[in-house]
């Protein structure tokens, strides 16, 4: 797993443009549809979210700002480290080199106050963040997606932006998010109270940073050369099926990477090149591997959130992952207290990667794949604190809504305790189980196939028999593969 940062006095500094919102010529911001069409095509331009996180905590703060007129850096934390967002100073602060490179005085002026500047100790930790949170749809407009609220002004969706960053403080601060340990809220406490360092006055530092530094992303043209290209040495089947699966579509995952659909195919199958910049990009959207090589093989680690879609691609993903199937656990969540929205709910853990969870929609037709016949050493149902269902559930509302490259990873980190309660699985145990579960599937439906049962349901179903009859029908089945299985066991 992804080392867990302790470090209270380390902050991320991020700027980048949003994903899903956009500015219309109104200067409102308004929501992006990716599917349908280009962003130029919707008359919205470019946003960037300015945000300074806390990784030890996860919280954050955040500020829109219209990408054609960028606001100094120094001006930006100077506000992010007032008295109003809580958060105060610290320590050190970490960015990734791009922007540290375009410096123009704000790294003097945050060392004149204390803060010491510099490139990420974790890059993989960074570039999550990176991505999370740059999806400011929900919290920035209040008709979340739909609604007469919609657009708003850029000035009441930064306050409803700021609302809602500094709200989940205050409930991190009284304890109610879910998975929070008591240490980790006695510690959070401590923290918000260490007498930190707040700003209350404005920097009189201007143009202190390149903003050239931010690549504006716009739709990709279908036919370039890329100035540095890069090429896989082997294909990357399991990230054509992660693309596939993706929560928010295919194009929408070629969008975030700077691509068409084509040109990542292509690459996938060692056909083209993509270029550096948008390597760099897919590597921070998933957890992926390289052989730091010049021409590199992507290894997906896990630690996302998928939307099953067909049997092949839940298997390829499971495979790749767990390599056939070393894992430290793989069930079905279940709990009393939800229905999921409808999806059946896969978690695993590769012995050498991250949590991921894939979503099977109930009656899909890649629900078939939860099972032992596709997942090696699947457990099956396993029920879940009402805590950690929650958690899954506000995944499964609308899996499209959040970022879902690191949603396996936040879940580990919120309930690690309890899945180390988990029961190891050795070796020996999973090859009697799947001994065992494939006997039993020979003898159901050998069984099923022979008997009356299908038939009788059927009649009961349609003629509204009640209770008791179907009762009786599911004794009967019982009890007969029951005796099919000790009549197998003798032979």
């Amino acid at each position: 797993m992804a080392t867990k940062i302790y470090d209270a006095e380390l902050q991320y500094l991020l700027i980048e443009q949003a994903r899903n919102v956009g500015l219309d010529p109104k200067y409102r911001l308004a929501l992006y549809e990716s599917s349908a069409g280009s962003m130029q095509s919707q008359q919205l331009r470019p946003v960037l979210v300015y945000s300074i996180v806390v990784p030890a905590f996860r919280c954050q703060t955040r500020l829109l700002v219209d990408a054609a007129a960028p606001i100094s850096v120094s001006h930006f934390l100077a506000q992010a480290w007032g008295l109003k967002r809580v958060l105060g100073m610290p320590l050190r602060l970490e960015m990734k080199p791009g922007l540290l490179a375009s410096d123009r005085g704000f790294v003097q002026w945050a060392k004149s106050i204390g803060v010491q500047c510099e490139p990420p100790t974790q890059a993989k930790a960074l570039a999550a963040y990176s991505t999370s949170t740059l999806d400011v749809a929900y919290a920035a407009l209040a008709g979340r997606g739909t609604g007469e609220s919609l657009p708003q002004s850029l000035l009441d969706a930064n306050a409803a932006l700021v609302a809602f960053d500094t709200k989940t403080i205050e409930n991190m601060a009284a304890g109610i998010r879910p998975g929070m340990k008591q240490a980790d809220l006695t510690m959070f406490k401590h923290w918000l109270h260490r007498g930190q360092g707040y700003l209350h006055e404005q920097p009189s530092v201007h143009a202190d940073w390149d903003a050239d530094a931010v690549v504006v992303r716009s739709a990709p043209a279908k036919r370039r050369a890329f100035v540095k290209p890069v090429w896989l040495d082997s294909e990357a089947p399991a990230v054509k099926a992660i693309m596939s699966m993706w929560p928010s579509g295919a194009n929408a995952f070629c969008e975030e990477v700077g691509v068409t659909q084509s040109e990542l195919q292509s690459w996938l199958s060692v056909q083209g090149p993509i270029g550096e910049d948008e390597y760099e990009s897919i590597c921070e959207m998933l957890y992926l591997g390289d052989d730091d090589d010049t021409r590199p093989t992507l290894r997906p680690e896990g630690g996302c959130l998928l939307v099953a879609d067909t049997e092949e691609n839940v298997a390829c993903v499971y495979n790749t992952m767990t390599d056939q199937g070393n894992v430290a656990f793989c069930f079905e969540a279940v709990s009393p207290t939800t229905n999921f929205d409808g999806y059946r709910v896969l978690l695993f853990l590769p012995d050498l990667g991250e949590l991921t969870i894939i979503l099977f929609k109930k009656g899909g037709i890649a629900e078939s794949a939860l099972s032992r016949n596709v997942l090696n050493n699947f457990q099956g149902p396993i029920a879940v604190p009402s805590d950690l269902a929650l958690a899954l559930a506000i995944s499964t509302h609308d899996p499209a809504m959040f970022h879902p490259g690191y949603v396996g990873s936040e879940i580990w980190e919120d309930f690690d305790d309890w899945f180390d309660t988990l029961e190891p699985m050795s070796q020996e145990e999973t090859d009697e189980e799947g001994s065992i579960h494939l006997a039993s599937e020979l003898i159901a439906k050998q069984w099923l196939a022979t008997s009356d049962a299908s038939p009788m349901i059927e009649t009961a179903l349609a003629a509204g028999l009640g209770k008791e009859a179907i009762e009786e029908i599911v004794k009967n089945a019982y009890a007969e593969g029951f005796r099919a299985g000790a009549r197998w066991n003798e032979g």
